[in-house]
């Protein structure tokens, strides 16, 4: 059974609304129940201020509290005087004696006094007095109902001084008094009104919550389906500033990335397409000229033929190594290898064709700098951008190739003299197939793939590249790679 995520929200915050009351209100009422029973225990501490003046006058008439042990009618009849027994009397000494048994010394209870309020109630009961017991100084029981063996609550006779004696009583087990039961009886309600209201209150606020902490889930469900139907430019705005937030985001982030891969997908499609189809365009052109006799299959047939071939073999390889860098599958067995001897290498193969086009290279290589990578891929790196300035410099023109090591990096910087390209066309340089139209077109023979081969090999050994203005008046490649070990500080210049 699927259960819905806002029904498992609300119930879990519901739950957690019921669990919270009731221990609120069992708190609530235990601690109530708990503080009027000290305020209680409070009142009858005082109401024993006339019994403790009663008992200090006792022992400074008698000089001790002997004629009071087990003398319960002369207890009781103390008690009656200061207003801690009941109030209906007994109707005769004989039904006393049967509820409080003498010990005197005569073995008689003494007289009632004048204004005796009668036998004290049953234990348990609101009334103080048979709660109260007497001790002497040393807390010894003299008079008081011996179940008390411990009095929880102690008053000195007399209040100031040192005590001769103490009374000391413990607090009524159960409130039973009409106006305590009926303020508890209050106070209960009031709680289980509160708890009632706090619970209803809950219950909203349990909804509220559910409701609000599934919104933005909502709104990401319906933007994942969107998106899952091509629609790049779906955006979800969210201003919670907490994980939900981060998740729009990230979805939103993941939304333009998707629809940048899709934008690139279509017109790296677009120009595969184009690139592919003049050459073969060209190939039928030739061949069906051929074939209806218009041009003879001579040497410069064959030529032209064969040049556009190489051109999309050319092409194909190209593609070949860029999908296969984009995708991190390209090939690499990294080594420590001498930058400036593999740049000296390959400057050496382009030599003639620089010479023979009036370029003028100029190198400053300092000597023994090594670094740790693929020497095939370094040399694939030289020669796109060697190819690159012999394709789109003017002639007579000038190159200059430096390669230094600056602290922990190696630097390598390519520049010809011209033409230059725009500045904000600079970064563009490495996309797929980009061509600045005024100096790089097809008819110079480039793909528009090796500068974006270059990047992706690059970036595979942690280096940087950009491209830049040349002071010599056209454009300069930057590249930048992680030293390895200690270099010798000489310089190589070559003119």
């Amino acid at each position: 059974m699927r259960i819905p995520l806002l029904t498992k929200f609300f119930f879990s915050f519901l739950l957690t609304g019921i669990v919270l009351v009731a221990i609120l209100i069992g708190l609530i009422q235990f601690y109530a129940f708990k503080n009027f029973s000290d305020y209680v225990a409070g009142i009858e501490y005082n109401q024993l201020d006339a019994l403790v003046e009663i008992l200090d006058r006792e022992f400074r008439e008698k000089g001790s509290f002997t004629h009071l042990k087990q003398n319960h009618f002369a207890w009781i009849t103390i008690m009656a005087a200061a207003g801690l027994t009941g109030n209906n009397p007994p109707p005769d000494e004989e039904l006393s004696r049967q509820i409080w048994p003498g010990s005197g010394p005569d073995g008689r209870q003494p007289p009632f006094r004048p204004g005796f309020t009668g036998p004290p109630p049953q234990p348990g009961d609101r009334e103080l007095g048979p709660r109260v017991v007497l001790l002497d100084k040393d807390k010894t029981l003299i008079m008081g109902r011996r179940f008390i063996a411990l009095p929880e609550y102690l008053r000195p006779i007399p209040d100031k001084g040192d005590p001769v004696g103490f009374l000391g009583f413990d607090r009524a087990p159960n409130l039973s008094h009409p106006m305590d039961l009926q303020f508890l009886k209050q106070q209960t309600a009031s709680f289980y009104l509160a708890g009632g209201l706090f619970l209803i209150c809950s219950v909203l606020v349990s909804f509220v919550l559910a409701f609000h902490l599934l919104s933005p889930i909502r709104k990401l469900s319906r933007a994942t389906r969107a998106l899952g139907r091509r629609k790049f430019d779906t955006r979800i705005h969210l201003n919670t500033g907490d994980e939900l937030g981060q998740l729009a985001e990230d979805f939103n982030w993941l939304a333009t990335t998707l629809g940048d891969y899709e934008r690139r997908q279509t017109r790296w499609l677009s120009d595969i397409s184009h690139e592919l189809r003049t050459p073969l365009s060209i190939l039928q052109g030739e061949l069906e000229a051929v074939q209806d006799g218009i041009r003879e299959l001579d040497a410069a047939s064959v030529n032209s033929l064969h040049a556009e071939v190489s051109h999309l073999i050319r092409l194909v390889n190209d593609l070949n190594d860029l999908s296969m860098a984009e995708a991190g599958m390209i090939p690499m067995t990294a080594s420590p290898v001498d930058v400036a001897g593999l740049l000296a290498m390959t400057l050496e193969r382009f030599r003639h064709q620089f010479e023979y086009n009036r370029i003028h290279v100029e190198v400053n290589v300092e000597e023994r700098i090594m670094v740790q990578a693929d020497p095939d891929r370094l040399v694939q790196v030289f020669s796109n951008l060697l190819k690159n300035a012999l394709t789109y410099s003017d002639r007579p023109g000038r190159l200059r190739i430096t390669c230094l090591r600056h602290k922990n990096q190696v630097g390598l910087a390519v520049e010809n003299s011209g033409p230059g390209v725009p500045a904000h066309l600079h970064s563009r340089l490495f996309d797929r197939l980009f061509r600045v139209e005024e100096s790089r077109n097809r008819k110079q023979g480039g793909s528009g793939l090796g500068l974006a081969i270059c990047k992706h090999i690059i970036l595979a050994h942690g280096g940087k590249i950009k491209a830049a203005a040349s002071d010599l008046g056209g454009l300069g490649i930057e590249i930048k790679l992680p030293a390895l070990g200690n270099n010798n500080a000489a310089l190589r210049k070559n003119k």
